[in-house]
């Protein structure tokens, strides 16, 4: 093991130098390089590649166990363990969270709130029985940009957004007229949103009401009454990796490649068996 660690890292460090920490010789190093590979070492030498181009084509955001699931899913044969190695060994390592971005909530207004029908009841067993809502933003260059997003609970799937320059209730509208126009929900579903001022106005009532769905809403201050949106924004948002974008534009279209090219067709859920929300509709949605 010891061998095989110095063999993996001599293009990042001196070989004297490792033997001497792990305190082997440099000869007995030399004389197991000159070993015919055994078909472990050679199935290694197949599989590192692969973890790599596969790590990056990630964006460096998967770690060992989304990573394996996709080793699985493309049908490579390749443990949990040695995949962990092989990783440790290619020093592959995911991005880490940052820290979630302040809220843009305006609950202080006067408009009517809703009940609470959701209730953190997160698990749900039919496409467009619950959708979930929120508003986020982005830093550039040349200011704010606000992203309101609707999010179908059943699978994760954003089915609805749209990015603005203000937090007017325009925005919120305009994500929610796609949500209903992509998915065409019966009657009786359940939309959960924060206390927002962009929620609990007249139109949005309205447009809900027409479209036959009941309206809910966190209790006041209660992010995690939203807990699924808000881990989505955060998550959005460490694997964009951007602080501050180049333009409003520039971030628009992140916005646009990261959730319609990669989030809700290629993103692996753990809460979904390690799908991503296309893929889960498509196994198990009725």
């Amino acid at each position: 093991m010891k061998y095989d660690y110095i063999r993996a890292q001599t293009a990042h460090y001196p070989i004297e130098m490792m033997c001497r920490l792990l305190g082997v010789s440099r000869s007995g190093f030399y004389d197991f390089c000159r070993r015919p590979k055994s078909a472990h070492q050679l199935h290694d030498d197949h599989l590192k590649p692969l973890s790599s181009e596969m790590f990056y084509e990630y964006k460096e955001r998967y770690g060992v166990i989304r990573l394996w699931k996709e080793f699985r899913t493309r049908g490579i044969p390749c443990g949990r363990d040695r995949l962990r190695r092989l990783m440790r060994e290619l020093d592959l390592v995911a991005k880490a969270t940052r820290t979630r971005a302040p809220r843009t909530t305006r609950s202080d207004h006067e408009e009517p709130v809703s009940p609470n029908l959701l209730m953190r009841h997160f698990d749900v067993t039919q496409r467009d029985t619950v959708w979930l809502a929120d508003i986020s933003y982005l830093g550039t260059k040349q200011g704010w940009v606000y992203l309101a997003c609707v999010m179908d609970l059943y699978s994760r799937r954003i089915v609805g957004w749209t990015v603005r320059e203000s937090l007017a209730r325009q925005g919120t509208l305009d994500a929610l007229e796609v949500a209903l126009g992509n998915r065409r929900p019966e009657a009786g579903l359940i939309h959960h949103s924060d206390r927002g001022v962009q929620y609990a106005s007249k139109d949005y009532k309205k447009r809900l009401l027409e479209a036959g769905a009941r309206q809910s809403m966190s209790r006041k201050g209660d992010c995690w009454d939203n807990a699924p949106m808000e881990s989505f924004f955060g998550r959005m948002k460490q694997e964009l990796d951007v602080m501050l974008f180049e333009s409003k534009e520039a971030a628009a279209q992140a916005v646009f490649k990261y959730i319609e090219l990669f989030y809700n067709p290629k993103r692996a859920h753990s809460s979904l068996n390690y799908l991503s929300p296309v893929a889960f509709e498509t196994q198990y949605a009725a």
